[in-house]
């Protein structure tokens, strides 16, 4: 999707909901294909040899860490406001 410029989640989380998804389980599950597809873009461009394998690591590490950190806080956000999403 993102080939035409449009966010693949503004198609993706609107047929999801179609196909009688929770709205937490189409953002989940919109998220987690956005990664696997960045993932497997920057495995392209490694070998390509638009990206050294050094920068896609460094990177890698960064953004899991701030993801994860950034889950944990969302996580008791919510817990505080008990809720189960911001949606």
């Amino acid at each position: 999707m993102s080939g035409f410029g449009i966010g693949g989640g503004s198609v993706i989380v609107p047929l999801f909901r179609e196909l009688k998804m929770s709205a937490l389980e189409a953002s989940t599950t919109c998220t987690f294909l956005i990664f696997i597809n960045s993932f497997l873009n920057c495995c392209q461009a490694i070998f390509l040899g638009v990206l050294s394998f050094k920068i896609f690591i460094y990177f890698f590490t960064i953004s899991s860490l701030g993801g994860y950190f950034v889950s944990i806080l969302v996580r008791k956000t919510l817990k505080k406001l008990h809720r189960l999403s911001y949606v």
